[in-house]
């Protein structure tokens, strides 16, 4: 299902700091506030995030796909790459961000090849932005989907990217070969109206996220 992307950062025990992604980022209590993330033991990070007094947790913004994937997988020094401040104790955290988390380690728990890192939050900001979607195994953006469903557009023209055999499915027309699309009522329907389209051609496509939205005058 649909999560954030998270960005938690702490000190090792020679005060580097470290960092990984994390869909596994949510609330657990209001009073005291508290907030758990779930680090691997499969991570280079794991001792240092199993042994941590602070961390922080930078939710990222729309756009900042390329900040996931560096925490994600690069093995070089990924502060390098990456646009950051320090918090009250030191701890990175990730610039444009539209919020972060200061946490006091309040409790760690085994839980099979993962631990449960709970934090009590000390300190937080926030800023205006949506935050950086991720659902079945890719990136999407909220914003995009709520564009697409703009009530007010006069004529809604959708399209579909449809891989086939590693390339891409288009279609003959009188202007030559499109991707497949179809005019929907309302934005409302692209997604209804584009499985009719297909089906229509005999095939059943599993539709993804938004790719792109644009307006033409």
């Amino acid at each position: 299902f649909m999560t954030g992307v998270t960005v938690v950062t702490c000190l090792d025990e020679a005060g580097r700091p470290v960092g990984f992604t994390a869909n596994s980022f949510s609330s657990v209590s209001l009073t005291p506030p508290l907030l758990l993330v779930c680090p691997g033991r499969f991570l280079s990070s794991f001792n240092a995030f199993n042994t941590c007094s602070d961390f922080v947790g930078s939710v990222l913004s729309e756009g900042q796909e390329d900040v996931a994937n560096v925490f994600a997988g690069f093995k070089g020094d990924r502060f390098a790459r990456v646009d950051h401040g320090l918090d009250s104790s030191g701890i990175p955290v990730i610039e444009g961000a539209v919020a972060s988390f200061s946490c006091r380690t309040h409790e760690v728990m085994p839980a099979g090849d993962h631990v449960i890192l709970i934090g009590e939050v000390t300190e937080f900001s926030q800023r205006e932005g949506r935050g950086l979607g991720y659902a079945c195994g890719r990136f999407f953006s909220l914003g995009l989907e709520h564009k697409a469903r703009d009530p007010e557009a006069s004529k809604n023209i959708c399209g579909a990217l449809v891989e086939v055999d590693g390339g891409v499915l288009l279609k003959a027309s009188a202007e030559g070969y499109r991707l497949p699309e179809c005019v929907a009522p309302d934005r409302r329907s692209l997604r209804d109206c584009l499985h009719s389209e297909l089906r229509g051609q005999g095939m059943q496509v599993e539709l993804g996220p938004v790719f792109s939205v644009f307006d033409d005058p």
